[in-house]
């Protein structure tokens, strides 16, 4: 479906999504050449109801579900939603092992998502550690992050966060970017029909 959107907000889809390829090819170059792989079906990482991102780094989702007509029932399904921390709307948890599991929305999963276990963050002290699970560091004890090139977290955020409003750039629980960033591109795409009439 060809929908409406204003060029600005286009144009700041278009940023997020060539910072998440940015972020694809780095972290795939990091597991090559450190060898790191995430147990196969592993979801340990995104069955924690603690995740946060930004309504910024949900917006080419909330385009993509509008686009697909998904948008109504993905915002009826948030707002059932009980917990005000709760693992995200789109994981498939494995019925029968509890760590396992899927991400259901893979190719617009957000910028935590396609880092964790592949980043590099800045300890209390300033000094860089590896951003990692229980799981791959007890798999890696001896990993050296001096050896590799190691993308950064706070980087890429600080690119994709937003310098124009708190609201787009703040890290809330996933739910609730989702749904932010749903009913932002359904007011635009709203907005832009109006225009034309």
């Amino acid at each position: 479906m060809k929908l409406q959107l204003s060029s600005h907000n286009r144009q700041r889809i278009f940023e997020v999504l060539k910072v998440y390829r940015e972020i694809e090819k780095k972290s795939l170059a990091f597991a090559k050449n450190s060898g790191i792989h995430c147990p196969e079906g592993c979801g340990a990482c995104c069955n924690n109801p603690n995740v946060e991102v930004s309504t910024l780094e949900a917006l080419p989702l909330a385009m993509h579900l509008w686009k697909t007509n998904r948008a109504l029932e993905s915002l009826e399904l948030l707002n059932t939603l009980t917990e005000k921390r709760g693992i995200c709307l789109f994981f498939r948890k494995d019925e029968h092992i509890s760590w396992k599991g899927r991400c259901t929305i893979y190719k617009y999963r957000f910028l935590v998502c396609r880092l964790f276990g592949y980043y590099r963050t800045k300890d209390k002290n300033g000094n860089y550690i590896w951003g990692a699970c229980r799981i791959l560091k007890e798999s890696y004890p001896s990993l050296d992050l001096n050896k590799f090139e190691t993308p950064a977290i706070d980087e890429y955020f600080m690119r994709i966060a937003s310098p124009e409003t708190d609201f787009e750039g703040k890290l809330l629980p996933v739910n609730d970017a989702i749904r932010n960033a749903l009913e932002y591109i359904g007011f635009d795409i709203q907005k832009q029909s109006w225009r034309k009439m």
